[in-house]
Formats: structure tokens, sequence, C-alpha cells
């Protein structure tokens, strides 16, 4: 064919299928509206006849005449049609794309997939098979989904309400060139943009509205639920696009108003100069000094007031804007204007935003379910404000006024108001509305545009759980602090906090509200769903959730999100109208309630006690990054109480802010014992490090057994932290009751891990079901660890053996003890303890310290000084890597620890790191030797320096208790501060010094063994280089196209231990995780690509890698080397290395164990546990030269999913 396109063509039918008539009244179907030339017709045949003999699995063969066909008859130019022909799984095997919405962008308007086999798509199941698997290639623009077989090439509408029973179909056997012109008549070129479609919306075309269904009926047949899966989908990319660009245009329009804002703060700072201050009132706007004094002063006052006040007034919007809006908000988010205005501006310009998309579909769905439609003679008329006619009718004022639509929202929110007012009452948020700025009017033109194709009034409440998570990215979340809940988990907490249905329950920091939300599906919400709810039961749900937010868009976030539940109910909310919902705003729920002006917050009503119930995700920040509490705040938090004729003591205010949301909720807002009704329960998702920091050591101690309050359950999250929030918070599921724990309790433990993950379709993230992870009973007091600590992962069995543990003598026992005196010559040391006067001034101290501290300038010495490591250097047994510093004057150094000791330092002292999963130990000599304060020094006793430590700490035993009782920090890979305190309550018997001899043996094995292992691994390095491997990079390089990305981890923690793991498929990417817990991974579009880079990757497990060694890194280049590759690795058998190392550990553990005081089954279980079970079996010593692969943990290259797909 000519591969050309043809012009001159007339319009034929609409996108929507409306036929248009020709300039002389006639229909021109069957007919071709220009002359083919008998080579066209001749190509055309040609290309027809190369489809219908096409060989099995020779789909890209097809490829061509389909371009050819969609260039020469329906008038595409041949540069918009892209063909896959390096036959990428990640694509589809053709796109069409067509002018998109904004200027120079294009979409992906038709999708094409091919099939070589004859009568692939000859049925409607087979075409809803296809259509259900490439699915995921359709966007928010497509149009059409073509689906092509050797007999028949089919057209299925996907966008705006084109339906199943709308396919077109050509038939290769009888088609002709003008059958096929006719046939795909909506499909031809002139009509496939986004522009022509957006003018049919514009001019008032109904049948662009409310067209797409939103909620699954089980009932309907395959094809329809399959496209209500897919409008679902397109609905949530929708609402990320239109954030996206609401966001981008109303910073870019706020930031233009920024010269105006300045001017107006520089006026008013010039009068607020010469009056001593200003106290400036919004409504109505007017301004005053503070400092007036004498006559003369006032009446220039007086002027001085009229003259801003007039000017002011003039710019009200602005003015409110500059002077109230902004610096409250700045205020309420803690930011500095000084040094934070850029943030300020960006975090504001989101909020308004966000809250214009809300509010927007809060008005569709009040539209779409009849609230504005109005009685006429004739009948009910549909009334509509953000879609046609009300957009419509807008286009006169809006040219002949030349109005903003932001006109039509203020319009909008006044009618919207009448129903209910909250949601519409005037925020700083509404600046935007008077704001006249082209940009922004575009851009709410094209979320109205975007958001009529729905039909909301078919949307359910399973639809609408979680859509905040829409309207903030990973990292906008992350920036802003505002971390959402997923829906399943607070489901998960209301469920085990056993309510009454008609129980009043708290959300003292709501947010978007998703556990107000969930408790209404809970109690009433589902039924709903299932048209078996009355409107009555689903007031009074509604009427029982409380929440309050200091953020005023959440807050009203949380209230919209409860009407659009109600709204479910269509006739009735309509004739009885919406409850009063009892959510407040602009309020710190750490104040009391009582101190804030009834007038700007509702938070007085909600500050109560009695609750049955708090739930909630409290704010994880320290109270200093917040707003300052008020004097009387603090004073609440520190008092102590009087309970049940005991004293308990207050909480430390200076701490993370979730401490004191659990101290209130329980000390106050929870039904208190003794009072009429159940005791009142808690439930949080609050971070682990609740279990054991020092900053929760206060609040702690109110659970201890006896003390005022009961932990009824945890559930450990910290394996699956990455999939819950993005942010680096290890947390946790707390539920508590407000009254003291029984001596007969016992606590629930589940430990959730991988396998209580789910994905469901269209998910951006996994559902959790915590149901199915077994639950464990401990008892009460075993909980705690003796120094308060809470212990999460423990089961009956673990607590045998750590109790057993426990009755062992310490590390603290084994260290070296010394005496230390301050005196007017500066700190005194001695080995023994010293007699005589003053003796009692000498303090006992034994040898497990920080390192040394180098704060200032550092000072060396010419030919001597100390060889300096930090951390990062020690592994077991030895240190690697480049020291810090050499030759470093260690007394001059800003804190030289021990070394200041030198004249009583052994030869021989252990270094631990202080950030790793276990502790382990490199010895040193001090003499030469210092380490940094990233190190923790122990020494141990003169008669036990033939005890080889580090090989002791190697063993199991060691590994299990830390890991279970012995951290006091949480951070992510399962890794703690392994503090001096940590080291000194390690189990320690004077029996294990006994076997000093065998331990010293199996440390030179293991040595040996671990030095092979990474020779081994040097080895087939070297050979697989042999094979012709490339760059990374180059290999992405070399298939045009294709691109990879990085994880937004690789900007938090640009270095890492890499360990590659699964392959996982999502909507046509696929991830390479680079670590067990996931957080690091590349993103590729080519599923070949994919497996290439994770072969080659494979051969750096254990190194510590980055952006830029991972696209250096070495890998096959094709199949043919893959496999090469695959059998090297065969034949290097780095198990048989590892099985050797571990028998030297069993070795170890049975040792170890046994002068513990462990039984041979102790052992024997502890091991199993260390190797099976999901948590302990990731948790390994860094071992000399390599990092050992995990045990019991299979890495499976070849798999594609790694949750349950519901």
């Amino acid at each position: 064919m000519s591969g050309g396109a043809r012009s001159g063509r007339k319009q034929l039918m609409s996108p929507m299928g409306q036929r248009h008539k020709c300039p002389s009244g006639r229909e021109e179907w069957g007919e071709s509206l220009m002359a083919l030339s008998t080579k066209q017709r001749t190509d055309f045949a040609a290309a027809v006849k190369a489809l219908r003999e096409t060989s099995p699995g020779k789909e890209a063969t097809m490829y061509t005449a389909l371009r050819d066909l969609f260039v020469d008859i329906l008038g595409y130019p041949k540069s918009s049609i892209v063909v896959d022909t390096a036959g990428v799984r990640g694509r589809p095997d053709l796109t069409v794309y067509a002018p998109g919405g904004a200027a120079s962008t294009r979409v992906s308007w038709i999708v094409m997939e091919a099939k070589a086999e004859p009568g692939a798509v000859s049925t409607g199941a087979k075409r809803t098979k296809l259509y259900a698997e490439k699915a995921k290639y359709i966007t928010t623009d497509t149009a059409y989904f073509v689906m092509v077989d050797p007999q028949r090439l089919v057209a299925r509408g996907t966008g705006l309400g084109r339906q199943e029973h709308a396919d077109i179909e050509i038939e290769w056997a009888t088609v002709t060139p003008e059958a096929f012109e006719h046939g795909l008549e909506p499909l031809r070129a002139e009509v496939a943009s986004v522009p022509a479609v957006m003018q049919k919306f514009r001019d008032g075309d109904e049948s662009l509205i409310a067209c797409d269904r939103l909620s699954i009926d089980e009932n309907a047949d395959a094809a329809i639920q399959l496209a209500t899966r897919i409008n679902r989908n397109v609905f949530f990319d929708t609402l990320t696009e239109t954030t996206r660009l609401l966001q981008a245009s109303t910073l870019s329009a706020l930031a233009a108003t920024r010269p105006q804002r300045e001017e107006i703060k520089a006026k008013v700072e010039k009068f607020s100069a010469a009056y001593g201050g200003v106290n400036f009132r919004p409504y109505p706007i007017s301004v005053e000094g503070r400092v007036r004094d004498g006559r003369e002063k006032d009446l220039a006052h007086r002027k001085d007031a009229a003259l801003l006040r007039r000017y002011l007034a003039q710019q009200p919007a602005l003015s409110r804007l500059a002077l109230d809006a902004i610096p409250r908000f700045a205020e309420r988010a803690g930011l500095d204007p000084k040094t934070e205005a850029e943030k300020i501006e960006r975090f504001f310009a989101n909020e308004t935003a966000n809250l214009i998309l809300a509010r927007i579909l809060l008005i569709r769905f009040l539209e779409d379910h009849g609230f504005f439609d109005v009685e006429t003679p004739e009948g009910p008329l549909r009334r509509r404000y953000l879609c046609n006619g009300g957009v419509a009718a807008f286009q006169g004022m809006r040219g002949y006024f030349d109005f903003g639509y932001t006109r039509l929202l203020e319009e909008a929110y006044r009618t919207g108001g009448h129903f209910y007012s909250a949601a519409f009452d005037e925020t700083e948020m509404d600046w935007i509305i008077a704001l006249s700025d082209a940009d922004l009017s575009r851009t709410v033109e094209w979320s109205l545009f975007r958001m009529a194709r729905f039909d909301f009034a078919t949307a359910r409440g399973d639809l609408m759980s979680g859509v905040y998570d829409r309207f903030l990215d990973r990292k906008q979340r992350k920036e802003q602090g505002e971390y959402y809940t997923p829906p399943t988990i607070a489901r998960y907490i209301l469920d085990r906090l056993d309510l009454a249905e008609s129980a009043d329950i708290l959300d003292p920091a709501c947010g978007s509200g998703t556990f107000l939300i969930e408790r209404y599906r809970q109690v009433v919400g589902e039924d709903a769903d299932r048209g078996i709810a009355e409107y009555a039961e689903a007031r009074r749900a509604v009427e029982s959730l409380y929440g309050n937010d200091l953020n005023p868009f959440s807050a009203v976030l949380s209230q919209i999100q409860l009407l659009w539940h109600l709204l479910a109910f269509g006739s009735e909310v309509k004739n009885q109208g919406f409850p009063d919902l009892h959510i407040a705003e602009r309020a710190n729920s750490l104040v009391p309630g009582d101190l804030y002006d009834p007038t700007q917050t509702r938070f007085g009503e909600i500050d109560r006690t009695g609750y049955a119930a708090v739930a909630g995700n409290p704010p994880y920040i320290r109270v200093e990054r917040s707003t300052e509490l008020e004097s009387h705040a603090r004073e609440y938090f520190t008092s102590a109480r009087e309970r049940n004729g005991k004293t308990f003591g207050g909480v430390t205010v200076g701490g993370n802010a979730y401490t004191l949301f659990i101290y209130r909720a329980l000390d106050h807002w929870c039904r208190q014992p003794g009072t009429d009704g159940p005791t009142g329960k808690l439930g949080f998702i609050v971070p682990l490090a609740f279990c054991g920091s020092d900053e929760a050591a206060d609040l702690r101690a109110l659970f201890r057994p006896g003390a005022r309050w009961a932990i009824r359950e945890i559930v450990d999250l910290e394996l699956i932290w990455h999939e819950i929030f993005d942010a680096d918070v290890l947390p946790m599921i707390l539920i508590a009751e407000a009254k003291p724990a029984g001596d007969d309790d016992t606590v629930s433990i589940r430990l959730a891990d991988e396998t209580c993950l789910e994905l469901h379709e269209g998910a951006k993230r996994p559902a959790f079901n915590f149901d199915k992870l077994p639950e464990q009973h401990v008892r009460y007091a075993d909980l705690f660890t003796p120094d308060g600590r809470i212990m999460t992962r423990l089961t009956p069995r673990r607590v045998e053996i750590l109790k057993k543990l426990r009755l062992n003598g310490t590390f603290r026992d084994a260290a070296m003890p010394y005496w230390t005196k301050r005196g007017k010559g500066g700190q005194q040391v001695a080995l023994a303890q010293p007699g005589g006067i003053g003796a009692a001034s000498w303090e006992e101290q034994r040898l497990i310290r920080y390192g040394l501290a180098t704060r200032r300038e550092v000072h060396t010495v010419a030919g001597g000084g100390h060889t300096v490591f930090k951390g990062e250097n020690i592994t077991a047994a030895r240190f690697t890597g480049s020291p810090t510093y050499e030759h470093l004057d260690v007394l001059k150094a800003s804190s030289p620890s021990i070394w200041s000791f030198q004249s009583i330092l052994p030869p021989t002292l252990y270094a631990l790191p202080l950030i790793e999963q276990v502790p382990v130990a490199a010895p040193f000599n001090p003499a030469t030797v210092a380490v940094l304060n990233t190190v923790v020094v122990f020494g141990p006793r003169p008669d036990l320096t033939t005890v080889p430590f580090d090989a002791v700490l190697l063993s199991s035993i060691y590994s299990y208790f830390y890991v279970l009782t012995g951290r006091r920090s949480f951070q992510n890979k399962i890794r703690s501060h392994i503090y001096p305190t940590a080291v000194g309550e390690l189990p320690w018997n004077e029996a294990i010094a006994a076997q000093a001899p065998t331990l010293a043996t199996i440390r030179e094995k293991l040595l040996t063994l671990c030095e092979r292992r990474f020779e081994q691994v040097a080895g087939l390095r070297k050979e697989a280089a042999k094979l012709g491997l490339k760059a990374l990079k180059d290999l992405v390089r070399s298939h045009p196209g294709a691109k990879i990305s990085f994880s937004d981890a690789f900007k938090d923690e640009p270095q890492f231990t890499l360990t590659v793991g699964e392959i996982v498929e999502d909507l046509g990417s696929w991830s390479v995780r680079l670590e067990e817990d996931g957080e690091h991974f590349i993103v590729f579009d080519d599923a070949g690509l994919a497996q290439l880079a994770a072969l080659g990757l494979s051969q750096m497990s254990g190194d510590v890698a980055s952006r830029t060694s991972i696209l250096n890194a070495l890998v096959p280049v094709d199949e043919a080397m893959a496999e090469k590759l695959r059998k090297l690795h065969a034949s290097f058998d780095a198990g048989a290395l590892d099985e050797k190392i571990n028998v030297e550990v069993v070795k170890l553990d049975a040792i170890v164990g046994k002068a513990l005081g462990l039984s041979e089954k102790d052992i024997v279980d502890l091991q199993a546990e260390m190797n099976t079970d999901p948590f302990l079996s990731r948790v390994r010593p860094r071992y000399p030269f390599f990092r050992p692969r995990q045990y019991g943990r299979r890495i499976n290259l070849e798999r594609e999913h790694r949750y349950a797909t519901v």
C-alpha cells in the first residue's frame, strides 16, 4: 500500500456513532468518499490476503498490514501508529495515537491486539477473555480496543459509555475497501482526538454524561462485569491525573499572585511598624494598629487605617490570602514562613486543588442522584451544574463576561451548600474562587470533562474507600507527613474492638476519614450496598461517628466521603436531609476542647469522655515539630493521677505525638472503669518504637501488670511496613483497654508477613487479611522485658526458651571492670577498686562503651597515631574496607572514649557495629586501631581473654535472643541500634569459657570457609565476564523505546545490600526486587529485559549496591547468553560451601546453647525457627568476606505475582 494518509474526507460519524448528513442531503453509507486508485485497491487486497494467510504463531507478520489499512483507509499519519516490532510483552501489538487534551500531547486512542490463530476472536466469550487480558493497556483516553485474527477484525468501544453490544465486526473474507471504511467510520482519524470529544462536552452532548458504570453487578454477564472493572480502573487513573493537573495549575496561579501579595504584606508591615503591630480581620476586611497613644497618634492612625483598609478592600481575596489564609496554614503545618516559603506555597496549593476536586466529586454525586432536579409541568427536569447542561449554559457567560470556570464552581458550591453546608463552607482554601487565571480555568474545565463520564449514581461504598490515596502521590505524602491508612487495616482494628452497633467511636486525627468510613461500612454500609439497609439505620450509624483533624481539608474530605456513602439512599436523603456529621477541624486534639473558640471549631462538642472506642492512626511527629502545646495541656499530660488507691505518673511531652494520643485516649476519651457500659477500648496504628524507645518508657509503664491499662492485642507489621505506609516507619497495631490487666490475662499476638497480602484486581495497593495469620496467646506478664520494654514477636514456645536464657548472667558480667573518678585534674582510672580516703568517690565501670568522636578538627600524628574504622567496616571476626582516618591522634579527639585510659587497655578488644541486625564482633588491638562512636567496644575480663567472643556471637542463640528481646530501636531491614546497654544484657555463662579451645577451632574453620566462599563468587564473576556480558545501561540502550526507572528508595537510601528477589508484573511493567523487603527495585517496561537484568544482577548478591553500580552491572544481552550464564551458575555449587558453614554454626549452637542451659530440643526448635520463620529466617550475622544467603527463603526469578489474587 502507499503508506501515505489520504486527505479531503468528510466526517460521517461522530465517536459516539451518530450519523451525519452530507451537504447534498444524502447519506453516504456504502460509498467511498474518495475514489481509490487501482494500486490502492490492489494493496488493500494484498493486506487482507496477508492477514487471512497468517501462520499460527506469526502475529508479528500481521502488524504491517494492519498499520497500512489504518493509514490508507482511515486516514492516520503513519507516525501516529506505533508497532511493537520488538515483541515486547509489556506493550500492545499496535497503538494508534491521537491528539490529547493539552497542546502538543497525544494519547493512545486505539489499542490493537493481533492473534494468528483463526477464530481467536470469533465469539463473545473469546473476545471478553482477550479483552480482560489486555485491559491493562486501556487508558483514560483510549476510545477503542481492536482485536484481530485471520478471519475478522473486531473493534470494541472502551471510552465514554461504549458497550459490548456495540462491537464493530469486519469479516476479511468479504470485506471491500468501502465496507472497511464504512464499518470503521467511528475510528477515522478526523474524529480521533480528545479536543473533538471535549467540544461535544461544551456543546451540551448528553451522551457523554454519566455513561460509565462504577459498581459491578455480580448478576451481570462477564462482558458487562469486565467493562465495569475497566471503568473503575479508568476512574482511579482519572482521579490521579486530574489531581496532578489541578495541583500544578493551582500552584502556578498562586505563584502568579506573589508580587501582589508581597506588596500587600509590605504595606501592612509598614503600618504595623508605625503602630506597634496590627490586628487584621478578614470578614469584613478591617485593620487597626495595636499602639496609638495620644490624640495626634490616634488621629494619624484613623487616617492611615482607613487608607490601608480601602487599599485592602479593593482586592479582598488577595488580602485575605496574604494576611490570613497562608499565615494560618503555615502555623497549622508547623512551617516557617521565612525559611520555608516555597514549601508553604506548594502544600497550600495542593490542599486547595484537592479540596476543589473533592467538592467536584460530591457535586457530581449530587447531580447523578438528582438532587438538583427541578419539577416542571412536563415532569422532572434533570439539572446539572458541572456537566451538561450547566457547562453548556455557562459558555455564554464565559464568552461574554470573560468568566473563568471557578465562577461555575462558586455557583455549584452555593447550591450544594443547600444540601450539606459544612462541605461547602468557605475556608482559607477558597481564595481560588475569586481568581481569574486562564490556565486554572482550563484545568477546571478539563477536570469537569474528565469526571462527567462516570455514573456516580452507580458508585458503591467499596469504590470510594481509600479514595484519598489518589489525591497525593508517594512523594507528597512523605513530604507532608500524611500517611494513608489502608481500609482493610482500619477494618481489622474495628472488627477486633468488638463493638456494639450503637457504640460511639472517636478518631481524634481522622485525616480523610478511613476509620470512620470503615466503621460505617461495618455497621450498615455493606448492607446498604446489598440493598437491605434502611436510611434510619444509616443515620444512626453516622451519628455515632466522631472525628477531628487539624487540617480543614482532611476534615471536609472525611465528611464528603461519608456523604458519598449516604447517597446510596437517594430519595430518602433528599426528603429527610443529611444527618449532622460530628467532625471538627482546625483543632489540636491534644489541647482540651474547652480552650477553643466554639465559633471556629466544633472540637469542644467532641472532646469528651465516654466513647466506647477510640480508633485511628495518630500522627508520628515529635511535639516540638508540631504546634506548641498550651501550658494547660502540658500540665494535663505530666500530672500524676490517683487511681484505685495508687498514684501513677504522667507522661513526658517532649516525645513523639502518638504517645500523647494514646495517653489522652485511655485517660480521657475512652469510657472509664466504674461508669455505665463496657470499659472503653483503643485501636491505633503506632510505630514499633512504642515497644522499645526511651521516649515511650513512661507510657509503657502504665501498661505493666497492675498498672492503669491493659494491652489486648498486638499485630507486628514490621515485615510488610513498605506495603502499608510511604514512610520509613515500622508500624504495629495496638489494641488496648482502659483498665488494668488481670493476673490471668493473656495478650493476642499476630506476626504479619507476605502471606496476608492480597492484590485485588485494579488496586494500587494490596489489601491485608490478618485473619490468615496464626494467633498466639501469651501470658500478660511475659510480654515485658525486665526493663519494661514490650516484646512483640512472642509465642508460648519462644517465651520458654527466652526465660531459660534470662536465667544466665550477662555480657556485663564478662566485661572488664574498672573504676573512674572525676577530679580537678580530670578523670582518673584504676583497674582495681581503690581503698582508703575518697574510695566512695570512685565509680565502677564495665568496658562496654561507644567508640571515640571527632566532631571538630581532626589531628594526625606523622608516622604514628591510630588507624580508625567506623561501624560499616565491621564484620564478624574482621574489619573490611578502607579506614575513615589514618594516623589519628586519639587523645585530641573531641571525645577520646576509652583511649583516654590507654594505661588499662588490654591487647585485644572487640568492635561491634552500632547499627546491624544482630551483634557481630571483630577483634582489634587498641594500641594501633581505634573505632568511631558508630561502634560499641567490648573488652572481656582478663581471665576471659582466650574466649573468641567474635565466634561466640555467631551462634544462632545470640541472633535469636537479640532480635526477639534485645532491640531498643527499630529500623527497616530488621536493623536496630545495638546500644552498649543491649550488648551488656546478652546472656553469658562461665561454662562458655571452658569451651574456648573448641570455639577457637570452629572460628578458624568458619573464617576459612567464608574466605573460600568469597573466592568462589569472585571466580564466578571472572568466568561470567568472559561470556560477553554488557552493562545494564547498554542493554537498555540497545532496545529503542525501552526504559527503566528506579524506586524512590534510591533517593532515601542511595546504598544498600543487594539481594535479587522476585520479578513482579503490574499493568505492563515488571519490577525487579533488589532486596528482601522490596523497598529498592527497578521497573522495566519489557519483561525480557527484566529477566536478563535479574539474572545478571544476581551475581552482585551481598554487595553494597547503588544506582550507579546497578546501571554498570554486567548482564546477559540475549536469551542465548542468559542460558550460558545459568549453566555457569549451576557449575558453581555455592550451596555446598554454604552447608559447610551452616554445619560449623550448628556446632557453635550446640556448645553455646548447652552452656546457656538450653536442652537439645530447645536448640533444635530454635534452629528450625531461624531457618523457616518468615522473620527470623531473614536474620543473619554479617559474616566475614560475604553476606550469606538467607536459609529457608526461596528466591524465584520466574515468579510474576507475589500476592494472592482475589
